[in-house]
This record gives structure tokens, sequence and C-alpha cells, in this order.
């Protein structure tokens, strides 16, 4: 079962973190990340900017407020340790 976990909008950007997926909005383009396919997060809290890169080499790059950087790194890996749980 899908639940959202954390959700941030800010500028035309938009994040939402699920149990088994990532959904990016970025201006208009909608990107959705199967949690299992994340290969790394950098949450870089002083320039509000959270970078993800996928296991098949894609980079994403999104800027939220700083107060929505770390909830969002933070529900990544919640998931991201959901997923191994549900994988044993």
């Amino acid at each position: 079962m899908t639940n959202l976990l954390y959700e941030a909008k800010w500028l035309g950007r938009q994040a939402k973190v699920y149990t088994d997926h990532l959904e990016l909005k970025i201006f208009g383009t909608r990107v959705t990340i199967p949690i299992d396919q994340v290969a790394s997060i950098t949450a870089f809290k002083r320039t509000h900017i959270l970078k993800i890169e996928t296991t098949g080499g894609r980079k994403y790059t999104v800027g939220f407020r700083k107060k929505d950087i770390q909830p969002l790194n933070d529900a990544i890996y919640k998931a991201m340790e959901e997923v191994k749980k549900v994988g044993k």
C-alpha cells in the first residue's frame, strides 16, 4: 500500500514522498522515481537544495524552503527503510 510520508511545495516545485516512490514536479515536469531506484540523497541545508541520484545514473537537483529540506531527506530515508523491510 502506498502512503504519503511527506509533501513539500515551493515556487513551482513539488515533492511527494510515498512509501514506494518519490514524485517530483519541477515547473510542470513530473518525474516519478521508485524508492528502490534511489541511489543517494544529499541535503544541503545552507543552500536549501536536495540532490537525488538514481541507480540508473540520473541526477535531480531541487531547491525547497529551508524548513522542508531535512524532513524531505528523512522521509526518503524512511521510505527506503520500508522498502528494505518488505524486500526481506
